[in-house]
């Protein structure tokens, strides 16, 4: 059973130890919680954890942007397409790009 979102202040995404010690600290956040708000010395976002929710999330671009990819690089450079476009560039690019990846 899950518990309501919570503030992680001890969490790092990347920097502490070796990916599977990161892949570890994302299934023990996991195993707790559907939604973390993770608090680092520089910045804050927010993590979802559960499947069924990312899903959601990713298929309401209204509310939750794909934009922005990872919160260690809120405003990036050059964008990776069609990654991150929402709706409805996301669906041009998809149609040209389809017949490479069928």
């Amino acid at each position: 059973m899950t518990t309501p979102a919570t503030e992680v202040t001890d969490h790092r995404l990347v920097g502490v130890g070796t990916v599977d010690e990161a892949g570890d600290r994302f299934d023990a956040l996991r195993a707790l919680h559907r939604v973390v708000k993770i608090t680092e010395p520089d910045l804050s976002y927010w993590l979802v954890l559960d499947h069924d929710l990312v899903r959601e999330c990713l298929q309401n671009p209204a509310v939750f942007s794909s934009e922005v990819v990872t919160p260690l690089s809120p405003d990036p450079p050059f964008a990776m397409i069609p990654i991150q476009l929402d709706p409805p560039e996301h669906t041009q690019w998809r149609r040209l790009l389809a017949q490479y990846f069928s």
